[in-house]
């Protein structure tokens, strides 16, 4: 397994937050069990279902290392002094239950993350941002329609999932991928070289 290098000329940093059991987790167990082998970065946690990096390579974009870690609504770890002035993360995926018993947690995990984003002066206009509805399973789910107006009125991109089940976890991640490549393209005035990575002692 090849380890995740400070010098790799292209990183693309990728957060996936939400409330605690929203299936954050789950999404990076399933990610890192379909990803080949050679392709595997590793990382000193050890624990694919907090962190995980691979190895990304397309006749379009070229070759990128991506480390993707998982945060808990409230577990964020904002700016402080002494830190580096870039944020550790290029791109999120929102990651909330389907669940109408979770929906107080999944709104309060919505402001949790603007006033994270605002803490390093972003907003989730400025930023790639892709939604998941996950636990599209759940006996008691909310529509999407009905999450779309409480959670999404900025009408970000979002996707119906379902990881008891494996689905549509490969395609937020290819979107959001998709979005944050793209995103440091234009922006490749900010160096994603010797960034900062996601910092290990916040994820939990």
């Amino acid at each position: 397994m090849t380890t995740l290098t400070e010098t790799a000329v292209q990183t693309c940093r990728l957060l996936y937050y939400g409330p605690v059991g929203g299936g954050k987790r789950e999404n990076l167990r399933l990610i890192n069990r379909s990803l080949p082998p050679q392709h595997r970065l590793s990382l000193a946690t050890g624990d694919p279902e907090r962190q995980i990096a691979f190895r990304l390579k397309t006749e379009k974009d070229g070759q990128w290392q991506v480390l993707i870690q998982c945060i808990d609504a409230g577990m964020e770890k904002y700016p402080s002094a002494g830190m580096e002035n870039s944020p550790p993360f290029d791109g999120i995926i929102f990651v909330v239950p389907s669940g109408s018993s979770q929906l107080d947690n999944s709104l309060a995990a919505l402001e949790g993350l603007k006033s994270y984003l605002d803490s390093w002066n972003l907003d989730l206009m400025n930023v790639p941002v892709v939604l998941q509805y996950n636990g599209r399973d759940d006996a008691n789910m909310l529509p999407i329609d009905r999450l779309e107006s409480l959670l999404n009125p900025w009408g970000l991109l979002s996707f119906p999932a379902s990881s008891k089940r494996d689905e549509g976890i490969r395609e937020t991640l290819r979107s959001i991928l998709g979005l944050t490549v793209n995103h440091l393209k234009k922006n490749s005035h900010v160096s994603t070289q010797n960034r900062p990575a996601v910092d290990n002692s916040s994820a939990k």
